[in-house]
């Protein structure tokens, strides 16, 4: 071999040596982790020493013959711990051969000893194991030293913890992805995120920075975090807990208290399960839940509805016009949110009389899957005040309550289709439950064709479930193609599903998604002459944003829905206070009193219908009233038994919501309602609660009077 052709042997060995070296660190920095790391030191160590010792056992018995076998051993364990301490900085050199003078008597040598080489050359690739080992621990170390230093030095604006279970790794990583970036200033998001193997992945997130560390090492970061949050360089102390399990999207908030050492570490444990203490001294401040299927609808019906943020917005008509919605779909649960979500905020006014009265338009919701028989078995199972018949209400003789929406469910597309019962002034939904295979841009001509061969110049809204695209509106053209242009052959598609908009943080994380339902309910919490937030005018309310959060946090779950649903749909009755409807006209727009009157009674009707909707697509049905005297009285004996007994507003209002078995007395129609106004004297007359429930005047406020309220609650 020439001079030239051992450089260049010389020169690939090591390449292929660092090569090697890099691919082993990689391959040590995924797979060990805390304890496997140590045994890997102790078995590379081991099998390097026991090398390096069959190694000089001949040197050992030749020094033997001159100074004993004693000294010779020592010697042999000396150096071949020395050895084998050398290999992991990569301190004996690296050579496929020892090195002797001259390339023949290496060849010679390496010819005459294959065992000896075979020796040699394995100490070889174990050294260069070793020296792998010591750069992923090197490395572990700094990433372990910068995440520590950024957490004490770094300033963020907050501390989130994330946990998921496999099924939702994909939303946990857009979601700690999103949060790390933060507002004002970066957050430092804590992920453990579970896989489908069985393992976990523990990363460290600020900005656009994220580090994978091993357990011991993040658990440590996470401690840290946690006695960090109550100094000056995190701007809210207060730590979510974002777990996301099964669809779900729970937040446990905890608030920013002093922590013992013990508590923080109960703290550190159940912040890496992902649930909280047990320990009741360590109570979270706040737990609030979603589907992520509810994140995405309601999404969804913001599009559709009037924006709240913007004066005049009417949206796509939602809530302005009569309702025809067609969905398709085999998710069960995704199709029963959107029944539900469309019969919320479907109410309508059809047109109203200069006298107040008005002709409503029920929603006309048609589904159509071959799940037909487990999406209406559930439908009725969940929301039987869906499917009533509209007769007189039992124990209540000739009450009635009308079914908020009409429901019909099929197995066949075309037969829905060609069944769905269309006006010309209808706001016409056509939503694709499912995601698009490729077929869905045809299939929405077919069903384009029949639906103009029913109703000519119909333009339906068509809406598409997507988890991949950005929520927007599209247009295609006849052959299924995207256009830019909204012309007279378009169809307007509107996308809605994307996974990573709707795991948001400003929206999981109490900023925005339920923004206008906290200062819905802080209009209702704030005593009359005090200075209450606008639902329409984000700017000037922001500054009530904390005391409405706070509040909010001791709001029970039914306050907190129903807030949510009175927010979505304020716009609409806002809208219709300013422009009026029908015979009626807006407010300050009539030429007399009884103009104003009118109009308070057709927006008291509207608010009814949509209370009666809320009510209902959360499975309430009417309470009979043949019942209420005798419950208000053996509640009131009930309550007189107890050690401290309550106010008799009190009392009376868990008679007539019952949450327990999810009944109302007041869910009927309007008309009926002065008749439940007459019951309710009555009753608290017979029991002689009357001067005392006098003494809260909400509480004997006629019922259609309570409706009318939302001007002056909401709206004005």
């Amino acid at each position: 071999m020439g001079r030239a052709d051992a450089q260049i042997a010389g020169i690939v060995f090591v390449v292929v040596a660092v090569a090697a070296v890099c691919g082993l660190t990689a391959m040590f920095r995924r797979r060990l982790e805390g304890g496997r790391r140590l045994r890997a030191f102790v078995v590379a160590f081991a099998l390097l020493f026991a090398i390096s010792a069959a190694q000089e056992v001949g040197p050992a018995s030749e020094l033997a013959k001159g100074c004993g076998w004693l000294i010779a051993g020592v010697s042999l364990v000396l150096t071949s711990l020395g050895r084998a301490a050398l290999a992991f900085i990569g301190g004996n050199g690296f050579a496929l051969v020892p090195e002797l003078p001259g390339a023949e008597p290496t060849l010679a040598w390496a010819t005459a000893n294959p065992v000896p080489l075979a020796l040699h050359a394995l100490f070889q690739l174990l050294s260069l194991a070793a020296l792998a080992l010591t750069a992923e621990s090197v490395l572990s170390l700094f990433t372990s030293v910068s995440s520590w230093l950024s957490l004490r030095v770094d300033r963020f604006e907050q501390v989130v913890v994330v946990v998921s279970s496999p099924d939702m790794a994909d939303c946990a990583r857009a979601f700690a992805t999103d949060a790390a970036r933060g507002e004002e200033r970066p957050r430092a998001v804590l992920s453990v995120v579970r896989e489908p193997d069985g393992g976990a992945t523990y990363r460290l997130s600020s900005g656009d920075a994220t580090q994978t560390l091993e357990r011991d090492a993040f658990r440590r970061r996470l401690a840290d975090a946690v006695r960090a949050r109550s100094g000056n360089h995190v701007t809210d102390g207060h730590l979510p807990l974002v777990a996301l399990r099964n669809g779900r999207v729970t937040v446990t908030s905890f608030a920013d208290v002093p922590l013992t050492p013990r508590q923080t570490s109960k703290l550190v444990d159940a912040l890496m399960a992902g649930c909280p203490p047990e320990d009741d001294s360590l109570a979270p401040a706040d737990v609030y839940s979603y589907s992520l299927e509810e994140i995405k609808v309601r999404q969804l019906m913001r599009r559709l509805l009037p924006n709240v943020d913007i004066p005049g917005d009417k949206g796509l008509g939602l809530g302005l016009m009569p309702l025809c919605a067609m969905v398709i779909g085999d998710d069960v649960e995704r199709v029963v949110l959107l029944v539900a979500y469309l019969t919320r905020n479907g109410q309508a006014i059809r047109t109203a009389r200069a006298d107040g009265s008005v002709v409503a338009a029920r929603p006309r919701i048609a589904i159509a899957s071959s799940q037909a028989a487990r999406v209406e078995r559930r439908l009725r199972g969940a929301y039987p005040g869906l499917f009533s018949d509209g007769g007189p209400i039992e124990g209540t003789p000739g009450v009635t309550l009308t079914t908020p929406a009409q429901v019909t469910v099929y197995e066949s597309k075309f037969e829905m289709l060609d069944d769905a019962q269309i006006s010309p002034d209808d706001l016409v939904l056509v939503i694709n439950a499912q995601a698009d295979t490729g077929r869905a841009p045809s299939q929405r001509e077919v069903w384009q064709r029949r639906l103009e061969r029913r109703v000519p110049g119909i333009r339906p809204i068509y809406v598409q479930y997507d988890e991949g695209e950005d929520a927007r509106d599209v247009f295609e053209d006849s052959y299924g193609g995207r256009t830019t242009t909204d012309d007279a052959d378009a169809k307007r598609v509107l996308m809605y599903g994307n996974t990573s908009e709707s795991m948001r943080a400003v929206r999981v994380l109490h900023k925005d998604l339920d923004r206008a339902a906290m200062l819905v309910n802080l209009r209702y919490c704030l005593s009359e002459g005090e200075p209450k937030p606008s639902l329409f005018d984000p700017a000037s309310s922001e500054h009530f944003v904390p005391e409405a959060a706070a509040q909010w946090a001791g709001c029970n779950a039914y306050g907190r829905d129903s807030s949510r649903a009175t927010a979505d749909f304020v716009a609409v009755e806002r809208l219709l206070w300013q422009t009026g409807i029908g015979e009626v006209p807006g407010a300050g727009k009539g030429v007399s009193e009884k103009d104003d009157e009118a109009l308070c009674e057709v927006i008291g009707q509207l608010e009814h219908l949509r209370w009666i909707a809320y009510m209902v697509t959360t499975g309430f049905e009417p309470r009979r009233w043949d019942e209420l005297p005798g419950a208000y009285e053996r509640a009131l004996r009930e309550n007189a038994e107890l050690d401290s007994p309550r106010e008799a507003r009190r009392v009376f209002k868990d008679v007539t919501l019952d949450l327990r078995t999810r009944e109302h007395a007041a869910l009927v129609d309007w008309e009926w309602l002065p008749a439940l106004d007459a019951l309710y004297e009555r009753m608290a007359r017979e029991t002689g609660t009357y001067e005392e429930l006098l003494l809260n005047p909400e509480t004997l406020k006629p019922n259609q009077q309570k409706d009318r309220d939302i001007i002056d609650n909401l709206i004005v």
